[in-house]
C-alpha cells in the first residue's frame, strides 16, 4: 500500500488556475485520485488545466467561482459531492499577493480587498468544507499560509496580516475538528516560483524583476526558489494517509529560510 498516493481520493482545490493550485490539481490526477474540483476566478488557466487532462475529464471538475462568494462555495462543494460522492482532501489555496506599499501610504481598500480574498475567501472554504467533512467523520483541509505569516518583511502589511489570520483559522479548527475526525494543518510556503511572486519582483525592482529575485535567492540556504510542484508535494502529504497523525502542523517549506540568521 503506497501511503503517498491519491488513488480513491476526491480531493477539492482552490486557486487552481495557476501555480501551486494548478500544480496540485495536475499531481493529484497523475497520482491517481478519482475527483478533482479545481476552482479559480481566472478561466483561462482553468481551460488550460481542462486540455491538459482530456484523458482524464471524468475525474476532474473545472469551476469557475471566485471563492469571496460563499454561496457559490457552498454549491460548488455540494456538486463535488453530488458528481464524486464525497470530498477526502481539500487543498484551501485562493489567494493574492500584497500591492508592495509601505504601511502609511497602503490604500484601505488596498487593505480591505486582500483580508477580503485571503481570509474571508479561505474561511468560507474551510467552514464548509468542515461541515461536509464533519457529516462523513473524516477529512484533511490544508490551508495555505506563508513564510510571512511568521516573519516580517516591509511593504507587506496587508498581506502578511491576511496569511497570519489563516494560520490562526487553521489552528483553532484543527482543535475543532479532531473531535469529528478531521485533520486541518497549514502550508507555509517560502520563496516559490510562481506568478504571485512576479509580482512582488515588479514591486521591488520595476525596472528589472529578475534582479530581485535572484538577490532573494542568494538568501536562500537552499540558494533557490522553491517550485510550485515541491510546494504542491508538500500539502499532497499533509492530505494523504502519510500524515494520518499530523493535525495542527504549520509546515514550513522554504528551503531553510526562516532558520537563517544572517
Amino acid at each position: 500500500m503506497d501511503l503517498y498516493d491519491m488513488n480513491n481520493k476526491v480531493l477539492v482545490v482552490t486557486g487552481a488556475a495557476s501555480g501551486m493550485g494548478r500544480a496540485f490539481a495536475s499531481l493529484s490526477i497523475k497520482l491517481g485520485a478519482v475527483g478533482v474540483t479545481a476552482v479559480d476566478k481566472e478561466k483561462k488557466g482553468l481551460d488550460e488545466l481542462d486540455a491538459n487532462f482530456q484523458d482524464a475529464k471524468d475525474r476532474l471538475m473545472t469551476v469557475h467561482l471566485n471563492v469571496c462568494d460563499e454561496n457559490g462555495v457552498i454549491k460548488m462543494l455540494q456538486d463535488t459531492v453530488k458528481r464524486f460522492g464525497r470530498i477526502d482532501g481539500c487543498f484551501n489555496h485562493a489567494g493574492i499577493g500584497s500591492c508592495m506599499a509601505e504601511t502609511i501610504d497602503m490604500p484601505t481598500e488596498e487593505f480591505r480587498k486582500v483580508i477580503e480574498n485571503n481570509v474571508l475567501g479561505p474561511f468560507y472554504v474551510l467552514k464548509h468544507t468542515l461541515r461536509i467533512m464533519k457529516a462523513q467523520g473524516y477529512g484533511a483541509i490544508v490551508n495555505t499560509a506563508s513564510l510571512l505569516s511568521v516573519r516580517g518583511m516591509a511593504k507587506t502589511l496587508e498581506y502578511s496580516t491576511s496569511r497570519g489570520a489563516v494560520l490562526a483559522m487553521s489552528r483553532c479548527a484543527a482543535l475543532e475538528a479532531a473531535a469529528y475526525g478531521v485533520r486541518v494543518n497549514s502550508l507555509l510556503p517560502g520563496l516559490t516560483d510562481t506568478p504571485i511572486n512576479d509580482e512582488t519582483h515588479k514591486g521591488l525592482s520595476p525596472s528589472n524583476p529578475k534582479a530581485a529575485m535572484d538577490a532573494i535567492s542568494a538568501n536562500i540556504p537552499i540558494g533557490r526558489y522553491a517550485t510550485a510542484e515541491e510546494q504542491a508535494q508538500a500539502a499532497l502529504f499533509l492530505i494523504s494517509d502519510a500524515a494520518s497523525y499530523v493535525s495542527g502542523l504549520d509546515m514550513l517549506v522554504d528551503g531553510g529560510l526562516s532558520i537563517h540568521c544572517m
